[in-house]
């Protein structure tokens, strides 16, 4: 396995592994007044979709070669 597969493959495994432990640690954050809650979705749609295709062309280019 060369170096480039390897590389993407621990990276595919670590953001799909961490992914759950920073979301539940992002939305124990802000002292629980419910801040975090008031942000709009439109605000926060962009940067899911840039995350989604971020993954997706990481995926593309683990298994490309």
């Amino acid at each position: 396995m060369t170096l480039k597969k390897w590389l993407s493959s621990m990276f595919l495994f670590a953001a799909f592994f961490f992914t759950p432990v920073m979301m539940t640690y992002a939305a124990g954050g802000g002292g629980g007044n419910g801040e975090e809650e008031s942000v709009s979705w439109v605000t926060q749609l962009p940067l899911t979709i840039m995350a989604f295709a971020t993954i997706i062309v990481m995926i593309y280019y683990a298994f490309r070669d």
